[in-house]
């Protein structure tokens, strides 16, 4: 009993260490394939939808195209339909998504938006549609063929992750709105935007832009070199303040 036992630990520690070898060759394949620097996850999304839709095209042509008397023209022509959508939506839409995910967009949470986007956009128009034709064909003629069995569970795999990763992200934009627009921060805005406009304004009028002085508007800049003289500031503070500060005396002590 001990020399099985101790066969089987050895055999099973041998294939723990196989199955780790594989694994390890597997990721090495997978790195000198995919380009350095490019998401994982947006590669993987890319390659298991296009295996979905060959699945779904395949099952098509070779079962529902076939037995078109048992289940409906219109029902046939649903499945076609969305398999035409789902297909365009992912080449024009959501791999260009992925891509671009993928090798040009850096930051995490821009990575993860994207893909969101990409996700839910299959959701809607291959997904959510296969998966209610498939359950209606399952349910009401039963597993007629084992590929159109397993195209369902594929379909059913491909239905309920993007389903949660599409609710997770409706859940968190809605939060994110309602925040935005009832929560502490928002109150917090208001009420400092509140306390702003009801200070008074000031009591002292705000001196003249240089535009608005007739020098400003001659573009007469001479006077500039004149203050830069030194003979001409000792002019001034000899004879005391010049006709064009007097003539620009708003008030008493305030200057332009």
């Amino acid at each position: 009993m001990r020399i099985i036992l101790a066969l089987f630990f050895w055999r099973s520690c041998n294939s723990g260490v196989e199955s780790e070898v594989a694994m390890k060759h597997g990721m090495t394949f997978v790195r000198s394939v995919v380009p350095s620097g490019t998401g994982f996850l947006s590669v993987l999304l890319i390659g298991l939808y296009l295996v979905a839709l060959c699945f779904s095209w395949v099952n098509y042509s070779t079962y529902f195209c076939l037995h078109l008397g048992l289940y409906g023209e219109e029902f046939v022509a649903a499945y076609l339909a969305f398999c035409i959508i789902g297909t365009l939506v992912y080449a024009l839409f959501s791999s260009v998504l992925w891509l671009r995910a993928a090798v040009y967009v850096f930051r995490p949470s821009h990575q993860a938006w994207i893909i969101t986007t990409g996700v839910s956009a299959m959701f809607f128009s291959k997904d959510l549609p296969f998966f209610v034709l498939e359950s209606t064909a399952v349910a009401q003629h039963g597993w007629r063929n084992g590929f159109q069995g397993f195209c369902f569970i594929v379909q059913l795999c491909f239905f309920v992750l993007p389903f949660i990763v599409t609710w997770l992200a409706f859940i968190w934009f809605v939060t994110s709105f309602v925040e935005l627009q009832w929560g502490n921060s928002a109150v917090q805005a208001r009420v400092s935007l509140d306390e702003a406009l009801a200070k008074p304004a000031p009591l002292s009028p705000p001196p003249l832009m240089l535009q608005e002085t007739s020098y400003g508007r001659d573009k007469n800049l001479t006077f500039l070199a004149r203050a830069s003289d030194p003979r001409q500031a000792s002019d001034v503070s000899e004879h005391g303040p010049s006709r064009m500060s007097q003539e620009y005396r708003r008030g008493p002590g305030l200057y332009i």
